[in-house]
């Protein structure tokens, strides 16, 4: 395809396309967005989209690497700052909820994508939490005092409760009636956490 007319710096223009996507999926879905909308909320023409990614697909996929990377650089610089066990999960807890408030609608419609039965975004995941989440638990691991013990299971205990929180977050108003108020979802996250202290 032809580069199209007009694009000076490819980079700035794929921005421009992934900061347009994100409204649209997280306005519509994969399904409801199409490359038209998502092209006119860049200043563009379908076309010229896909010139910069193959397929709508492709820029689903991007648009959750870009999330997923966006995320890193938040959380990692907090767990490396160290201190009390408790503090540390504390603070990636919050920091957590505090980029999803950010990013809510994107997040509710990546979460429906990951546990639908087309399980769309899987290479991005794959490429992009599953490192993520080796990093976070190698961090918390050697900042944590006292010291977790390397046979708890931190990674998974971390997953029940970001699994937990991701299947609260996509049921709105249902999910209070089902766990309580938000703050009751804090208590329990640092409830397993704290668990880690039993493992030896």
């Amino acid at each position: 395809m032809p580069r199209p007319k007009g694009s000076v710096d490819p980079e700035a223009t794929r921005e421009r396309i992934l900061n347009a996507a994100e409204k649209v999926f997280g306005k519509c879905g994969f399904q409801g967005a199409t490359l038209t909308e998502i092209a006119a909320i860049a200043g563009m023409r379908a076309p010229s989209v896909l010139y910069h990614f193959a397929s709508k697909e492709a820029l689903f996929d991007d648009v959750i690497r870009r999330e997923y990377r966006a995320l890193e650089e938040r959380i990692l610089p907090i767990i490396r700052d160290g201190g009390a066990r408790a503090t540390a999960f504390d603070r990636l807890l919050e920091s957590l909820r505090s980029f999803e408030r950010e990013h809510l609608e994107l997040f509710q419609i990546l979460n429906a994508e990951l546990l639908g039965p087309t399980q769309r975004g899987h290479a991005a995941i794959r490429d992009t939490l599953i490192p993520l989440m080796e990093r976070v638990e190698a961090l918390l691991r050697a900042a944590a005092t006292p010291p977790i013990s390397p046979n708890a299971p931190l990674r998974q205990i971390l997953l029940q409760i970001i699994s937990a929180h991701a299947a609260r977050m996509n049921m709105g108003a249902l999910a209070d009636e089902l766990w309580g108020p938000p703050e009751k979802e804090l208590e329990v996250a640092m409830a397993m956490l704290s668990s880690l202290s039993e493992w030896k």
